[in-house]
């Protein structure tokens, strides 16, 4: 793709001097020496006052959208200093638990920041950010079981456990909105969640440990639509299963203190949608930044990177400007192809905003034509 040359400062402009002259009197030699006193004319030099002509018209159009110039952005972890310090306490296998972790108050404040609360849910599974603390915290359980001496029947409930005895909290009371998910390491930052944190979670650690899991959503259930988790097991495990590529995955319940197989007495249907978790999912992060080109346009330069551990396909990027209004105005957008892991790619796209208004940049990246994560910027207004 072309790249137009970026305007780094204001231009050089010619500068127009004026020289004066006197009248002129006769041909004779001696008697024009007063002609001389033209030496004086650099007296005249005040008349050089159009040196400020760099003001005129046409350079000030060119210089319009420079409040659109060194916008900039990411939409990785920040570096925000401090940790949640989180201590748990639950009951498991006839003995009282305690487990107490920190959290990085920079990832807390990403989760908050990303945009996707899809019902894609393997994707909260299996988050590159989080996968350190969820891969610690199932390694450090599992240990505390082998030292205690619980068979793995009682490994995996005391797993479900610490999950049911967190604190049972709906999206529109913790977020002020329905069916928003949180990231598993969302969930410990706030120690508890509603049935589909509860269940994201739960998938998370026993998928770490080894264990086929799925995501039972239940929509017909009553009062209201419900979310537990499967766990894959044999046919001598009694209780409540769902039956998924020739598998049993039997229900755990992930709000309230039941066994593996137990269901609620729910009202309604219990036929559940099973979404099953994948041991990988893309997660892209970018940068950006803007400048102004010799064609007085503004670039927005782009890298994205695929932190996740699958491949991220059909990936685009889409940039535009908002103005305070909600109007979006000259929008356009880069096919990226396919990213995988840890792989990077730079882009740059050209974008023609009007000059006379308070403008946003907005960006999105996209996977399969879904938007994946977005940002957007300060507020930029024209320079007067």
């Amino acid at each position: 793709m072309e790249r137009r040359k970026l305007m780094l400062g204001m231009g050089t402009l010619g500068i127009t001097s004026i020289a004066g002259c006197g009248e002129p009197d006769n041909e004779s030699g001696p008697e024009s020496e007063p002609e001389s006193e033209p030496e004086s004319e650099p007296e005249s030099e005040p008349e050089s006052e159009p040196e400020s002509e760099p003001e005129s018209e046409p350079e000030e159009e060119e210089l319009k959208i420079e409040h659109l110039h060194g916008i900039t952005g990411f939409t990785w972890p920040s570096d925000i200093a401090g940790n949640h310090s989180n201590r748990y306490e639950w009951t498991a296998a006839g003995f009282e638990w305690w487990y107490e972790m920190s959290i990085s108050r920079a990832l807390g404040e990403y989760y908050k920041d990303r945009y996707s609360r899809s019902r894609e849910y393997d994707m909260y599974v299996t988050d590159a950010y989080g996968k350190s603390y969820i891969s610690n915290l199932a390694g450090n359980l599992e240990q505390m079981a082998n030292n205690n001496g619980l068979d793995e029947a009682e490994t995996v409930n005391l797993v479900i456990r610490f999950v049911q005895q967190m604190e049972y909290t709906a999206d529109d009371v913790r977020t002020g909105f329905d069916q928003y998910a949180q990231y598993p390491v969302e969930n410990l930052i706030e120690r508890g969640g509603d049935c589909e944190d509860s269940a994201l979670l739960l998938s998370a650690l026993l998928s770490q440990m080894g264990y086929g899991c799925v995501l039972l959503y239940m929509p017909d259930t009553e009062p209201e639509a419900h979310m537990a988790m499967g766990i894959k097991g044999g046919s001598s495990i009694p209780g409540t299963y769902y039956e998924y590529q020739g598998d049993r995955y039997y229900y755990v319940e992930g709000t309230d203190e039941y066994a593996v197989g137990e269901m609620p007495n729910w009202g309604g249907s219990t036929s559940a949608e099973i979404i099953p978790v994948r041991g990988a999912y893309p997660t892209l992060v970018y940068s950006y930044g803007t400048g102004v080109t010799d064609t007085n346009e503004i670039a927005v330069e782009v890298e994205i990177t695929n932190q996740g551990q699958a491949a991220a396909r059909n990936t685009s990027f889409h940039v535009g400007f908002e103005d305070e209004n909600g109007t979006v105005y000259a929008e356009n957008s880069s096919s990226i192809g396919t990213l995988g892991h840890e792989d990077s790619v730079e882009d740059i796209l050209y974008l023609n905003p009007p000059d006379d208004r308070a403008l946003r940049l907005l960006s999105a990246v996209r996977i399969d034509g879904n938007i994946h994560d977005t940002d957007q910027s300060e507020w930029q207004y024209p320079i007067t």
